[in-house]
């Protein structure tokens, strides 16, 4: 007597109620840390094209995995077509950076051309939370 409309109806009676199957024990997991790390840009500078710049990164427990950084310059460029039409352009030029760790944070020394850029940089942890991209616009001189 599968049915409880056809146990209901031979007997008079309710079908009983199905047994009560235990909830499955949860396995306590690691908790993931979720604050996220912070980074900001300690020192920017450029002298002779070749630029210096201080990274602090820091997390609550002191554990940053990676460092992204990154410059960005924007350029016009424009071409001359053989009809003497001129068509122009916005491009950006992106370079990845890499820092050296240091104590207190990161540090880098790269060489760029003259014109205007933009550092960003970010931070994650070994829990994977990422910090804000934190950006200063700096222009290199001749």
């Amino acid at each position: 007597m599968s049915e409880p409309g056809l146990y209901a109806l031979l007997t008079g009676q309710t079908a009983p109620a199905p047994p009560s199957v235990p909830a499955p024990a949860t396995v306590p997991q690691a908790r993931r840390d979720a604050t996220p790390p912070r980074a900001g840009v300690a020192a920017l500078r450029c002298r002779k094209r070749v630029c210096t710049v201080r990274v602090r990164a820091s997390d609550n427990r002191g554990v940053v995995r990676s460092v992204n950084a990154r410059t960005t310059k924007r350029m016009k460029v424009c071409v001359t077509r053989r009809s003497g039409r001129r068509s122009c352009r916005t491009a950006r030029r992106t370079r990845t950076l890499r820092l050296a760790k240091v104590a207190g944070g990161y540090r880098g020394r790269f060489r760029l051309s003259p014109g205007s850029y933009r550092f960003s940089v970010s931070v994650a942890d070994a829990s994977g939370n990422r910090s804000r991209t934190v950006t200063r616009a700096f222009r290199v001189r001749r």
